[in-house]
């Protein structure tokens, strides 16, 4: 978390989190959101609804569509 919270230097951080993870639960959802309100430069959070926490397998296309940058 502090790596996500306080990027170093100028990194950029993209999160992808699938919508329907139970995985990843509504604390840690509450956390991204904060750190990316905080930076909105800098963190970019992207919720794939309906997806779980295998997002890569649950939605293909729009974690392609994410990680190319036609959001």
């Amino acid at each position: 978390w502090p790596a996500l919270e306080t990027p170093a230097g100028k990194t950029r951080i993209g999160a992808i989190v699938g919508g329907a993870s139970p995985v990843f639960n509504a604390e840690a959802r509450e956390r991204l959101d904060a750190a990316a309100a905080n930076a909105p430069d800098r963190i970019a959070v992207h919720v794939i609804e309906g997806a779980g926490h295998w997002v890569h397998v649950d939605a293909p296309d729009e974690v392609v569509r994410i990680l190319s940058g036609n959001v």
